[in-house]
Formats: C-alpha cells, sequence, structure tokens
C-alpha cells in the first residue's frame, strides 16, 4: 500500500477531548479498523510505529491517549530528563492522596505502588489451592512451575490451569489463544462425560517431560541470557540450582506447535493424563 498518512484527531468524550492519532493508507479505501490502545502511560514512538506498519499492510488505525484524563499528552523518552518528567508529574503523595505539579490533588484512600509482580503463576499460588495430602499449589511451584501442557499440575486432580504458567495462551495474543485452549478443554470434558470420568490428572512423568519441553524450545533464544526478567519471575539470576531448567514461566514454541503438541495427545486417548472412572452406585 505504500504511502501512510497520519492524521490527530481530538475527540470529543464526557470526560473532555481524547487526542487520538490516525495512521491509514494513502489509498482509498474502505480498510479493516484497528483500534491500537496503548499500553503505557504515554505514546511512544514504537507504538506510532508499529501503527505505520499496519497502515502500509492495509489497515485503518486509530490510536488513542486513553490517559487523557490525567492531563495533556507529553511524548516521553528514556532520557534522564524524560525520567525525571514522569516522576514530576505526580508531586507529592499527601496523607489524603497525590499532589500533581499542577496544583490539582486526587483524593484516594489507597495507593498502589506497583513497583514488582510475580507474573503468571503469583495469583495462582496465593489462593491456598491444595491438593493430594493437603500440599499447596505454593508449595509444589517453590523450585519453579511443574506443569503437563501447561493445563494441569501432578496431585492437583481435576484442577486445570489455563493461561498460565507453560501454556500456548500466555506468550502469546492471549484473546485468540485462549479461545484455542478453551476449545480444547471443552473437548476433553466431553470426553469425560462420555467416559463417566470423575477425576483426572496428569501423571508426574508427563509433566516432567513437558517442563523440559518448555526449556528445550526456549534454549536456542536469548531469554536464558536474560535471566533477571519476569519471564523467569524469581527463579532467575540470583537460583542456580540443578533444577534452573524447569524455571522458564512461558512456553515460547509458538501457539502452532503447541496446538500440534495438545493434539496429539488427545488423538492419543489424552495420554499423560490419569483418568479414573466413576464408582458404580
Amino acid at each position: 500500500h505504500g504511502r501512510v498518512i497520519i492524521e490527530q484527531l481530538e475527540l470529543r468524550t464526557a470526560d473532555g477531548s481524547m487526542p487520538t492519532w490516525i495512521h491509514r493508507p494513502g489509498i482509498e479505501g474502505p480498510h479493516p479498523l484497528v483500534m491500537y490502545l496503548m499500553d503505557a502511560p504515554s505514546i511512544r514512538p514504537a507504538l506510532h510505529d508499529m501503527a505505520s506498519r499496519l497502515a502500509t499492510a492495509g489497515y485503518y488505525v486509530m490510536l488513542p491517549y486513553l490517559f487523557y484524563r490525567g492531563g495533556p499528552y507529553r511524548e516521553f523518552g528514556t532520557s534522564d530528563e524524560d525520567m525525571h518528567a514522569r516522576r514530576d508529574l505526580m508531586g507529592t503523595v499527601t496523607p489524603t492522596g497525590i499532589l500533581l505539579k499542577s496544583g490539582r490533588h486526587i483524593d484516594l484512600d489507597i495507593i498502589i505502588y506497583a513497583t514488582g509482580f510475580d507474573a503468571i503463576i503469583g495469583g495462582l499460588k496465593e489462593m491456598d489451592i491444595r491438593g493430594v495430602g493437603g500440599k499447596t499449589l505454593k508449595e509444589a511451584w517453590g523450585d519453579g512451575p511443574h506443569t503437563f501442557l501447561g493445563l494441569q499440575v501432578p496431585d492437583f486432580p481435576n484442577m486445570f490451569t489455563l493461561v498460565s504458567a507453560h501454556n500456548g495462551a500466555t506468550f502469546c495474543n492471549i484473546p485468540r489463544c485462549s479461545e484455542a485452549q478453551v476449545r480444547w478443554i471443552a473437548e476433553l470434558f466431553q470426553h469425560i462425560v462420555d467416559h463417566d470420568v470423575e477425576r483426572i490428572e496428569c501423571s508426574v512423568e508427563a509433566a516432567d517431560a513437558w517442563t523440559e519441553h518448555v526449556y528445550d524450545v526456549v534454549s536456542p533464544s536469548l531469554f536464558p541470557q536474560v535471566t533477571n526478567s519476569w519471564f523467569w519471575g524469581q527463579f532467575g539470576r540470583t537460583n542456580q540450582s540443578d533444577k534452573k531448567r524447569h524455571r522458564f514461566l512461558v512456553y515460547s514454541g509458538g501457539n502452532p506447535l503447541y496446538r500440534q503438541k495438545v493434539k496429539e495427545v488427545a488423538d492419543k486417548g489424552y495420554e499423560g493424563m490419569i483418568m479414573k472412572e466413576a464408582a458404580l452406585a
């Protein structure tokens, strides 16, 4: 499509004017619409670059500044000056909220300092999920996640972990890739109903093999060279036991390979999963 036209609009909302950038092909449409939502408090050059690339491929891209309620748009870079500017926008924490440099005070009951997070597995570990013998998932994953297909954990029967460690929806376009997982799980549930299965859990051997596969597919990449990353969680460079191969949190083999792997499991009668039929009444 070649030439890209970039325009800035001001969209009127109930809360004020929202700056929005349009990246569109330089030829007559119609063109498919992409609503490109920012993932940081300012629109950076990389987002404009991607929007232009999408426009080059024939899409009409809208890039709105979602935080317009908090003040005018400012594009931030990574220089020391810009880093200080981010901090200056906030101003001062007061006993009742946050005072902005503009003089505006935002009243707050609670301030959450999002200085870090336990990605992917943190929420599950904090839910006090207990398996066979009363072992918690937090204890089971104390040395890193150990899963089969990223969907089941040994000794935690009838529990499935979608969009979690080691599965095909986490390191992917989550809405689309999780849909494939839900379909696979739905087919498994139909198998459970058809065969009157009461309990299903993966074997330790199957989880060992899958967890090893998770590392095998990431090992040729740069991820193992940069272990101080949320992709490793707490199991990064400060933890050097022999089980370090089992600690990468996401599946980096790609969704096509993942779909192939789970299809093979289903085609073999859900190999690796131990199923027990309901006892006769």
